[in-house]
């Protein structure tokens, strides 16, 4: 996970002003979060970084700076393999056996 900020040098639209104007997280898989910095601040998850600059970047109007610029690149998702998969809720209840689950009739005394 990586943390940035969006800065804007020069405002294009007359509506964010300049510097920081927003605050972004890209996660491991590369989907980026980003929060406004406004009184009416809101938050919107992208794809990627690529989406959040081609949306929002205005030409190199804005710039992505990274806060932690030493950690390493988000890595790719993994690859779900052939491995086993979860079984349905229903297989699992249907091999229990239900008086191991059932208080004994005597109550709840332990025996011995």
């Amino acid at each position: 996970m990586r943390l940035f900020e969006l800065h804007r040098d020069h405002d294009v639209s007359g509506v964010s002003g300049v510097g920081v104007v927003a605050e972004g997280v890209q996660f491991s898989d590369g989907t980026c979060v980003v929060r406004w910095v406004s009184p009416r601040g809101s938050t919107v998850v992208w794809h990627s970084l690529e989406d959040v600059v081609a949306i929002h970047g205005h030409g190199g109007a804005t710039r992505v700076v990274w806060l932690d610029a030493d950690l390493p690149q988000p890595r790719a998702a993994p690859v779900v393999g052939d491995g086993p998969r979860p079984r349905p809720l229903d297989d699992v209840a249907a091999q229990s056996d239900p008086a191991e689950s059932r208080p004994s009739e005597e109550g709840s005394a332990a025996p011995g």
